[in-house]
């Protein structure tokens, strides 16, 4: 299931982004990454939503200036039984699996960060790299479309980044 809000029909929240953070009633976005893709590969952009309200919300979809198809993805690790070797402990395998939607606790943290939650970022529409930065539209149940400016980085700067 796709992610992508090709048109947004709720209202945009006039809170003017910085790079740091935003704010949106009681919902605050930082740290907002989007690592630059090597070659034609996909993306990936990483974010937090802390949520201070006492009602959930819910992250349903994104959409990123700059990028044709942007969808939430989870990672998901499995042991695989080894083919040639059945006394051989299991691989652990990791799989990308889209999710049509993401939960932002009341009074939690939604964190979106390297062997987890994450946005993949697909068909690069302009050239990312490190330093640059792109306007991205959250696009949230209740509190509506948030604007956020996410800044590029390359993948040395994960660790200290975005972890």
């Amino acid at each position: 299931m796709s992610i992508v809000a090709s048109t947004i029909t709720v209202a945009c929240h006039t809170t003017t982004p910085s790079r740091d953070s935003v704010t949106a009633g009681p919902l605050t976005i930082s740290n907002a990454y989007l690592v630059a893709p090597v070659g034609e590969a996909p993306a990936a952009m990483y974010f937090t939503v802390q949520n201070s309200g006492a009602t959930a919300d819910t992250l349903t979809g994104i959409r990123v200036v700059g990028v044709a198809h942007a969808e939430l993805h989870r990672e998901v690790m499995s042991n695989m039984p080894h083919a040639m070797s059945p006394s051989t402990p299991p691989m652990t395998m990791t799989t990308m699996v889209p999710t049509p939607e993401v939960p932002v606790p009341a009074g939690g943290v939604l964190r979106l960060a390297p062997v987890g939650r994450h946005v993949m970022l697909m068909g690069m529409q302009r050239h990312f790299e490190r330093g640059d930065s792109t306007d991205a539209y959250l696009i949230l149940r209740h509190a509506g479309t948030i604007h956020i400016i996410a800044r590029v980085i390359d993948h040395t700067q994960i660790d200290t980044l975005v972890r």
